[in-house]
């Protein structure tokens, strides 16, 4: 096991900025990476998810961790993004919701309505709210990496 030092720290840091100045490809790429992940719902462990990937596709962590703050970094805006993308995919796949208060009444019910009609559509409209930001976002970062290093 390694051990953690400031030197260690230090060199990591430097790999990081190298990347951000030569490489607007890779950038874009963990940014947009960082942003679906955001919208996935794996509150807690997103950064371990963005320290894992951004080590197999050799992009920049810090970029994707900063991309994954995005959509569920404040921890207030958390229940906003997940009610919307739930709101965002019942309108793609013209779907309704099947909501009554009797749900909370029988715990079964519950528990049933929790797991089927919300975790699993939840997850699918999670990833193509991913999907959609990731795409947009790669774009938008990629034309503001390349301006910007027009203009240097």
């Amino acid at each position: 096991m390694k051990k953690i030092s400031f030197k260690f720290l230090k060199n990591e840091w430097d790999k990081e900025l190298k990347i951000l100045k030569l490489y607007p490809l890779k950038v874009s790429i963990s940014f947009a990476t960082g942003i679906f992940i955001g919208f996935t719902p794996t509150i807690g462990f997103q950064t371990i998810l963005c320290f894992i990937i951004s080590k197999l596709i050799k992009g920049s962590f810090i970029i994707m961790f900063i991309g994954s703050l995005i959509p569920t970094g404040i921890p207030y805006l958390i229940p906003f993004t997940y009610y919307g993308c739930y709101k965002v995919g019942l309108l793609i796949t013209k779907t309704k919701s099947e909501f009554t208060l009797l749900h909370f009444k029988q715990l079964k019910s519950f528990l049933s309505w929790i797991i089927i009609d919300i975790g699993k559509p939840l997850i699918y409209r999670c990833l193509l709210c991913g999907i959609i930001g990731g795409i947009i976002s790669f774009f938008i970062m990629f034309i503001i990496l390349k301006l910007k290093h027009g203009k240097n």
